[in-house]
């Protein structure tokens, strides 16, 4: 819904509380309250936009950020994981080269 439509929608219930005798705006004079009253409805819906607006694209770059800061955290456990297998591979092989060419009979 853009901010148009929601100001049209803010006005029509307001016409309809005020016919309804609910609500009666004690803003300025008679002559130029309608005029004033739409003013006034129309700023605090873009100045509500605005905010809610900064808000939600701060919502939503903490959570991309979250994302991506969990995303590189899982790359970096599987590259860790990776080195950590290389190094047990390269262990694995030394050790039983060391152990072929060993001499003394009965160590493996």
């Amino acid at each position: 819904m853009n901010i148009l439509d929601w100001f049209e929608r803010s006005m029509e219930t307001l016409g309809g509380l005020v016919k309804e005798n609910k609500f009666n705006p004690t803003i300025c004079c008679d002559t130029h309250r309608k005029e004033l009253v739409g003013k006034l409805v129309l700023e605090h819906l873009i100045i509500r936009n605005h905010l809610e607006t900064k808000k939600w694209v701060k919502e939503f770059n903490q959570q991309s950020k979250s994302k991506s800061l969990r995303k590189q955290a899982k790359e970096n456990e599987l590259s860790t994981v990776h080195n950590f297998e290389f190094e047990i591979a390269q262990n694995l092989s030394a050790l039983t080269a060391s152990l072929g060419s060993s001499s003394k009979p009965g160590l493996w």
